[in-house]
């Protein structure tokens, strides 16, 4: 299924800006870029491509490790965002397990961080309605990042893919369904 989609999503970058060749890396579909040096990520989950558009910024771990150090509840995420946006982070995807981050910008530029802390263990069966519950309380700030991550655990999310381009954040379980898909305040 993975190469019939990035064979599709080849064809519609080649359509769209005249190029298409693929980076691969494990735990995510791929980046296609064009002769013009513009890309897109393409999502396999959600069968969707975001358009990443033609920067030179180059960012370090260091650096989104640092805007990250202000985030004390989820009710700071959204001022995060706009910071390492400024930075040229153009989406990334963090995997609840222990918390390891793929960060993409421009021009194929890519950046991991390392696991913020021991594995966990995703339950199989994913819960929508107990993880948008745990999502409100976090998002009001009544539980920090460790405590969110417990419960994304718990109630099936294995990751969450952000596009900083549609400002969206989207929930995926491990059979890579999509559960929730949120707008980011502004």
């Amino acid at each position: 299924m993975e190469s019939e989609i990035l064979n599709i999503a080849v064809l519609w970058i080649k359509e769209r800006i005249g190029g298409g060749a693929i980076v691969r890396k494990p735990g995510f579909a791929g980046m296609l870029t064009g002769e013009c040096g513009y890309g897109y990520f393409v999502n396999l989950n959600s069968r969707s491509a975001y358009h990443l558009s033609n920067q030179n910024s180059m960012f370090t771990v260091e650096q989104i490790k640092a805007a990250h150090s202000k985030v004390k509840s989820g009710a700071d995420f959204p001022k995060y965002i706009q910071e390492i946006k400024a930075l040229g982070v153009m989406a990334f995807e963090t995997w609840v397990k222990d918390s390891h981050t793929e960060y993409f910008g421009a021009n194929e530029y890519h950046t991991s961080s390392n696991p913020m802390y021991e594995e966990m263990k995703i339950v199989n069966n994913s819960n929508k309605a107990a993880f948008q519950q745990y999502l409100k309380i976090h998002q009001q700030g009544k539980t920090d990042y460790l405590t969110f991550c417990r419960h994304c655990a718990e109630t099936g999310i294995e990751k969450w893919f952000v596009s900083l381009d549609k400002m969206t954040c989207t929930y995926y379980d491990k059979s890579g369904k999509e559960i929730l898909v949120e707008q980011i305040p502004q």
